[in-house]
């Protein structure tokens, strides 16, 4: 009975003890996750980006709004509805009006820039107009002398020289042509945009068109009488007796017969000249050109000062607003 009851207790004892080392080992391990979990939770944070520099609370705060919104709606809270409604719409039409005035200021100043750029290219034409009157002047001048000469029948001695000369200024024809590119671009583009100030400007561009009709075309007088040089004589003709300057501006120049004068080839080819017969008639021709010409260059000037008025005016007043 003693001996029963020992076995009994000793044996309670042993599956106690068991019982306490299971419930050890199942602390312990436990311990050890919860430490395993503490760290692998620093390291995520250590290691992830911050909460305000991440995407999701980015898009999360764009949608803030919508989600209001939405939950006005279920709860069927109508003025919520409303305010949050209003403030969209007029968000978005501020939005709208902020993104017109940027591009209309930005296209505002592209046109003060092009119409400075016109400004400088009608005053660089009426700078050019101003040597081709000359230049024009003097055709006319040489010509009418030559025709007299052709019309005389009379020899050319002992002014040989100087007819040549008036024949060559004659037979001359301005290559410097009037500049148009800005306005062609402006036309492009639609600008400028104010109506009245594009009318005043349009005058002076239609009267630059069709002047190669006029005096800008070479007449067959040109070629006509140029085949009656010497090769030599054309040589000294246009070595002493032209230039043109680096701005494209072309001169007859006067004086210019020393290298001319007593030469042979020179009397010939003035005595050619006086034997053809249709020479007379395109010389009138030409002349008359460019007597037009000279009345109308004035007019045409007029129109350039006209529209250089009216964009300086456009341009000072872009400056006050």
């Amino acid at each position: 009975m003693t001996a029963a009851v020992r076995c009994a207790g000793s044996f309670r004892r042993r599956q106690a003890a068991v019982a306490h080392s299971e419930r050890t080992g199942q602390t312990a391990r436990a311990g050890r996750s919860v430490d395993r979990q503490r760290v692998g939770s620093a390291a995520r944070a250590f290691y992830r980006p911050a909460d305000v520099d991440h995407p999701q609370k980015r898009t999360g705060n764009h949608a803030m709004l919508l989600r209001r919104l939405a939950e006005a709606l279920r709860r069927q809270d109508w003025f919520t509805v409303l305010i949050e409604f209003l403030i969209v719409v007029v968000g978005i039409f501020v939005g709208l009006q902020v993104s017109n005035w940027n591009e209309e200021r930005v296209f505002a100043n592209q046109e003060q820039a092009y119409l400075g750029r016109l400004h400088d290219e009608i005053a660089g034409n009426l700078r050019t107009l101003s040597h081709r009157a000359t230049f024009t002047a003097r055709v006319v001048e040489g010509g009418q002398r030559a025709l007299a000469h052709l019309e005389s029948g009379g020899a050319c001695e002992p002014r040989c020289a100087d007819l040549l000369v008036d024949l060559f200024h004659a037979s001359q024809v301005w290559g410097t042509a009037q500049a148009t590119t800005t306005a062609d671009e402006l036309r492009r583009l639609g600008l400028p945009r104010d109506l009245a100030l594009r009318e005043r400007i349009r005058p002076y561009y239609q009267y630059l068109s069709g002047w190669e009709t006029v005096n800008q075309t070479p007449p067959p007088f040109r070629e006509r009488v140029r085949g009656h040089l010497a090769p030599d004589v054309a040589r000294i003709l246009w070595q002493d007796c032209y230039e043109i300057t680096e701005g494209q501006v072309e001169r007859l120049l006067d004086g210019c017969t020393a290298s001319l004068q007593g030469r042979a080839d020179v009397a010939d080819s003035m005595r050619r000249a006086a034997a053809d017969d249709a020479l007379p008639g395109q010389l009138r021709f030409w002349l008359v050109q460019n007597i037009y010409a000279m009345i109308h260059y004035p007019e045409m000037a007029g129109h350039a000062e006209d529209a250089i008025a009216s964009i300086e005016a456009e341009l000072g007043g872009a400056g006050s607003r």
